[in-house]
């Protein structure tokens, strides 16, 4: 072939007209020729779909092709996709004197950022898991930083969540965590993104903007907790935007979020591990993030729910404002919080201090990694639960998410142990009712927990889970376990490994159709 600036020969008009496509090769690429009746118009012969060749398609003489193996269907004038997913590269064509030229020069960085990025936020609306992939590889090809998407889908995302963050956001903090460990991956860096961008997704399917209060009001931290406090979402927003306009940044507003997260016994824990994941990822992302996370972080604490006003945990509002300011001299044996109650458990926790709260710390981490180790999976097999009994995994698997938030929030924020301590003596206390100490665990102690993290993060990256808040659980979860052992004694080491150990080999029983039906039945025939 003749080559010329930008513009190859590809084939003689004659090799076309009347026959309907010529496919050629060049550079590795396939492009296909057709004779349409708006004149010769050429295309990449690989559909964008799953790679079958165009030139095998049908043509309207209106020049729209239809990929015969899952019929999608392209205009040729410029690629689009008539049903509205990923378009098809389309090539300039000239005639020069009956020769059929066409420009195979790719278009500026910027104009196919642009468009990349836009077909991107078009996967993600719809919900395509394998869309969102393809596009996130084509940026990746380009050279973008992939990550920069991750803070496009939170713009894009955060005013379609009704009552805030969501595990989606948590779990991409995790996501990016894994994503800058393997830096010299990129098939490995590609599925992080691709797991936080697709969880997004999954949450916002066709979900309809939830505005956020414009209005600003000079910061207060005493207004803001009071907002939160009632529930009053506009004026707790306001406040936020009238920070970040004053010039402040989210560790100007993190003990505030942290103690607004903690004022309660907040939606069994999500509440502080949503802060601690809130710091991480504008960390990680930068300003253009830091708006949209907070305004969605603050409408969480207005609408999660409160569950130290339950009968089940009403003490705990009481037994914090007995907290003991000094130290009765007491070392804190874990063992002794073992197997004990709700109302047990915090009357233990008070008799420390403050003081002493990194070793109760330590021994509540071990109490609740030892209840996950002997959870007794007939409650979670069970079909005949009380509704308060429906007990699974993620019952114990929280305790370590929430202990390594409360280990990072109040490192940071000291006076707030008090609240995080009692609260992790909330979950030990009710999940000790859900184990079964007799049945021996010690098979899953393994002898290097380094090398069985190393692998079990590994295993994440095919993790097969077709539910995001399935994944997310295992990511979030191992994340937090293998920061505890990281820095935890020996013991903590031992017992948490163990325990996730035994509940990634477990499995985790999702729909339970036996249990919703007959638990319908009973609240039909009391409301009857």
């Amino acid at each position: 072939m003749e080559n010329l600036p930008d513009w190859i020969k590809v084939a003689d008009i004659a090799e076309v007209i009347g026959k309907g496509c010529k496919v050629i090769r060049h550079n590795g690429k396939q492009v296909a020729i057709f004779d349409t009746s708006r004149g010769i118009l050429a295309c990449n012969n690989n559909c964008p779909h799953q790679g079958y060749p165009l030139s095998e398609g049908c043509l309207t003489e209106e020049g729209i092709l239809t990929c015969n193996w899952h019929n999608w269907k392209f205009d040729l004038i410029d690629g689009t996709n008539l049903k509205g997913s990923d378009s098809v590269r389309v090539y300039p064509v000239q005639i020069r004197d009956n020769e059929i030229w066409i420009d195979v020069q790719d278009p500026p960085y910027e104009e196919q950022y642009s468009k990349l990025v836009a077909n991107l936020h078009r996967a993600i609306l719809d919900n395509s898991y394998e869309h969102i992939a393809r596009e996130l590889c084509r940026l990746q090809l380009l050279g973008a930083d992939l990550s920069e998407m991750v803070t496009n889908a939170i713009e894009w995302s955060h005013d379609h969540l009704q009552y805030g963050w969501t595990h989606a956001y948590a779990g991409a903090t995790d996501w990016l965590t894994l994503h800058d460990e393997f830096s010299d991956d990129s098939e490995r860096q590609l599925i992080c993104l691709l797991e936080a961008i697709g969880h997004i997704a999954d949450d916002t399917l066709r979900r309809p903007k939830y505005e956020y209060c414009t209005a600003t009001r000079s910061y207060s931290r005493d207004e803001f907790l009071n907002a939160v406090e009632t529930e009053d979402e506009d004026v707790a927003v306001a406040l936020i935007r009238g920070a970040i306009g004053e010039g402040m940044h989210y560790p100007d507003l993190e003990d505030a979020f942290s103690a607004a997260a903690l004022a309660h016994y907040n939606d069994f824990g999500h509440a502080l591990i949503y802060v601690a994941k809130a710091g991480q990822l504008i960390e990680r992302l930068g300003a253009r993030v830091e708006l949209p996370l907070l305004l969605s972080l603050t409408r969480t604490l207005c609408y999660t729910t409160r569950e130290d006003q339950i009968p089940q945990f009403r003490n705990y509002g009481p037994t914090l404002a007995k907290w003991r300011e000094t130290s009765n001299g007491q070392s804190v044996d874990w063992q002794e919080l073992k197997g004990r109650s709700i109302n047990q458990s915090l009357e233990s926790v008070l008799a420390h201090s403050t003081q002493e709260a990194p070793s109760l710390f330590s021994a509540l981490l071990k109490v609740n990694a030892d209840n996950m180790l002997h959870f007794n999976l007939d409650f979670q097999e069970s079909t005949t639960n009380r509704v308060d009994d429906n007990v699974g995994w993620l019952s114990f698997t929280h305790t370590i998410t929430f202990a390594n938030a409360v280990h990072e929030q109040c490192s940071k924020f000291p006076w707030l142990w008090p609240q995080a301590l009692l609260q992790l003596a909330c979950f030990s206390g009710r999940n000790s009712s859900y184990v079964n100490f007799s049945e021996s665990q010690s098979s899953w102690f393994v002898n290097d927990s380094d090398a069985f993290f190393k692998q079990k993060v590994l295993d994440l990256f095919d993790h097969g889970m077709e539910e995001f808040i399935v994944s997310v659980h295992l990511l979030k979860t191992l994340l937090a376990a293998r920061k505890e052992c990281e820095v935890g004694d020996p013991e903590s080491r031992n017992l948490v490994s163990a325990a996730m150990n035994r509940f990634l080999a477990s499995p985790m029983k999702r729909k339970h159709v036996l249990r919703t039906a007959r638990q319908a039945r009973q609240m039909a025939v009391m409301d009857s």
